[in-house]
């Protein structure tokens, strides 16, 4: 069979029958429009959090206070939430000169209101100078506050972007030693940070770590220390010498009875990433389900039309047909349907990503390797589910098919 032939053929029989054939198209069409929506959803969540976590920096080291807890997961009673203060931070910074930096945090989340009525409630973090340089803060209006500023407990503030664009909203006014109401406490506005581009980074308030310490939290304790490497190799040489200074400044010897951790940021890379493959697979899975029902439509199509057209077959057959011809012909017309589905359903399912993206509603990353997948998987599914219909019909017995009404 030529394969002009073979086209006409194909062509002419799927525009015989319009309804059924727009009908089988569709269930393709929905099928490979939700995987490729659930798999843009999925690497854009991934993506997201990979973005989120790396903005911290992949040589940073964060220390966090905590319970120590044996092998049974039962706490041993050593530590608390407060297992860390300012003591830990002067001792690492001295045992550790080589550091690029070591900052404390202290964090509490606030209500914060200005003049003109806007509010927003958020977290701020009590810093010294040491985290402008750890966190590579740009400043986009005024200057971080001086370390004299943590010394007098200077009630001085310094605005992240978002909280910035969402009290004034407006980027280009200038605000700096404006005033600012934190928890009902009057703060001087010294600079607002540029933009980080995470909106966890940029939705916060920073303040001197005396003064978040003293009208804020109640405590002396800090929330987490934060060690900035410098290079990414001493990671992990620098997170066992940290871990070893931690114990040193709380006087501990055996690790079973850490009170602390010291965690680095690939591995809560990897973490994230992990549980993010496992979603997307997911929600692949879960939208393959509809190319299933697809395949399945097409199939019971192919059975159909076997059946309509089986004295057509007899005669192709008595006039020559071999069965391979007859087979390729079916096969030929369940591969077209899922082929015209595939492609509107990547048009369809770029298209729906791209909007739900740019209104913002969910982040959604499109891949090359997903649209190949789907369409690969959508003509997998025609010849797949299209063999046995072609089979059917490749094995009629010409005189049984010529005699059948």
């Amino acid at each position: 069979m030529k394969f002009y032939d073979l086209k006409h053929q194909t062509w002419a029989s799927i525009s015989q029958n319009k309804g059924r054939s727009a009908l089988t198209v569709l269930g393709i069409v929905i099928g490979i429009a939700s995987v490729i929506i659930m798999l843009s959803i999925g690497q854009g969540a991934q993506s997201s959090v990979e973005d989120s976590i790396a903005s911290i920096g992949t040589d940073i080291l964060t220390v966090s206070p905590g319970e120590s807890s044996d092998s049974s997961g039962l706490s041993q009673g050593q530590g608390t939430a407060d297992t860390l203060t300012l003591s830990d931070v002067e001792f690492l910074r001295e045992k550790l000169p080589f550091l690029e930096g070591v900052a404390p945090i202290s964090t509490q989340r606030v209500q914060v209101v200005i003049s003109g009525g806007s509010n927003t409630n958020i977290s701020i973090y009590g810093v010294d100078s040491s985290y402008l340089n750890v966190k590579e803060l740009g400043m986009l209006q005024g200057d971080f506050f001086s370390d004299e500023s943590v010394d007098t407990k200077e009630k001085t503030a310094v605005l992240g972007y978002t909280v910035f664009e969402d009290l004034y909203g407006t980027v280009t006014t200038n605000v700096v030693g404006q005033t600012v109401s934190i928890n009902e406490i009057d703060f001087v506005i010294a600079g607002v940070v540029d933009e980080l581009g995470s909106r966890q980074d940029d939705n916060l308030i920073y303040a001197p770590i005396s003064t978040v310490q003293h009208y804020m939290t109640g405590s002396n304790s800090v929330s987490s220390i934060t060690i900035k490497v410098g290079d990414d190799d001493l990671v992990p040489v620098v997170q066992e010498a940290a871990t070893i200074m931690m114990r040193a400044s709380h006087g501990i010897i055996n690790s079973d009875d850490d009170d602390f951790s010291v965690d680095e940021t690939g591995s809560f890379l990897e973490a994230a990433s992990e549980i993010t493959q496992i979603f997307t697979i997911l929600l692949a899975s879960v939208a393959g389900i509809s190319l299933l029902v697809g395949g399945i439509g097409i199939m019971n199509m192919m059975l159909t039309t076997v059946k309509e057209r089986t004295k057509e077959i007899g005669i192709r057959k008595s006039m020559g047909a071999t069965e391979f011809e007859i087979n390729i012909q079916f096969l030929a017309e369940s591969f077209v349907l899922t082929l015209i589905g595939g492609i509107l359903g990547v048009a369809i399912g770029i298209t729906t990503s791209t909007i739900v993206s740019e209104l913002g509603i969910i982040t959604t990353k499109i891949s090359i390797s997903s649209i190949l997948l789907s369409v690969g998987v959508s003509s997998f599914i025609g010849v797949i589910f299209g063999y046995y219909p072609a089979k059917q019909a490749a094995q009629l017995d010409p005189i049984e098919a010529l005699r059948y009404e």
